[in-house]
């Protein structure tokens, strides 16, 4: 079974290994894990942010628009090579995607005979919702 960390626990792992440390990232997500820094989810606990092991940073921020980013992409493959441009955060970090963005992802979702069917028959509907808005929104400015 392959396990999935947390970006936090992945970026801890990188700057580890940097340094020239060996240590797994299992072992990593164990050691912060008893030492109350992150909680079952690899995520960063009070203590954490309380201690300085992690900054608190403002999701409205251009850092905490990145990051908040980052994490989405590394736990949403289908979303990685979209550019950040796409994407809108709001003041309460709300994370939305445009149009753009997602015709490209309901896209792969049609197109991928490894997603359920319903999977593939939703992506198609929301390709299909959006088209007409599309040609709604032309004829609309066709009249102005």
């Amino acid at each position: 079974m392959k396990n999935e960390y947390s970006p936090l626990v992945k970026q801890a792992w990188r700057q580890l290994k940097s340094q020239g440390y060996d240590i797994s990232m299992d072992k990593l997500f164990r050691l912060l894990f008893s030492d109350g820094e992150i909680d079952e989810n690899g995520e960063p606990t009070q203590a954490a942010f309380d201690n300085g092991y992690v900054e608190s940073v403002p999701i409205n921020s251009p850092e905490g628009r990145h990051e908040l980013l980052a994490q989405f992409k590394d736990a949403n493959p289908l979303y990685r090579d979209i550019d950040d441009s796409h994407f809108l955060v709001t003041e309460d970090g709300t994370l939305g995607i445009d149009e753009f963005g997602q015709r490209i992802v309901a896209n792969r979702i049609a197109n991928d005979p490894n997603y359920l069917k319903t999977s593939r028959d939703s992506a198609r509907l929301l390709l299909h919702m959006l088209d007409s808005e599309k040609r709604k929104e032309d004829q609309r400015n066709d009249h102005d």
